[in-house]
């Protein structure tokens, strides 16, 4: 298993070209390697900065593992509950929620695209590709590419 520490300096690396994505990545996995009681603390500078005046809603209760990129960030919304592999992308405004106490479970090497929208307890599996403004509800298999939107209205 990968240490905060570990995970940062893959962070960094894929970050290397957002400052936004850097900074981000550092304070959320230095609030990771905080001691329990002074996360207490460390959580309202955090929050202040990243969710705040950021925009970015990434609880450090997160397991994510090392390389995770921030596109632009702006309206990240990530469930406490949510799982994210090696390697992943998030653009802009997308959302992992939760839906009957369940979050989504992200593969390693997934990309999200900007606007979209995954709700509960499903799994994306490794190497999927979600496309901008897609709302996810099901499972998406390894290597696919998951679009478009799931509502109807009957």
């Amino acid at each position: 298993m990968e240490r905060a520490s570990e995970k940062l300096k893959k962070d960094l690396k894929a970050n290397e070209r957002s400052a936004k994505g850097r900074l981000v990545m550092r304070l959320f996995r230095a609030g990771q390697m905080l001691p329990q009681p002074l996360r207490r603390f460390y959580r309202i500078i955090y929050y202040s900065g990243v969710d705040i005046v950021m925009g970015i809603s990434l609880p450090f209760e997160a397991d994510i593992g090392g390389g995770f990129v921030l596109r632009h960030g702006q309206g990240v919304v990530v469930s406490w509950k949510s799982r994210i592999g090696r390697n992943c992308e998030i653009h802009q405004g997308v959302t992992l929620g939760e839906k009957n106490g369940a979050a989504p479970v992200l593969g390693d090497n997934v990309t999200i695209g900007a606007n979209a929208v995954l709700i509960g307890g499903i799994t994306v599996g490794d190497g999927a590709y979600i496309g901008a403004g897609a709302v996810v509800t099901k499972d998406v298999p390894a290597g696919a590419i998951a679009i478009g939107t799931a509502a109807a209205i009957r």
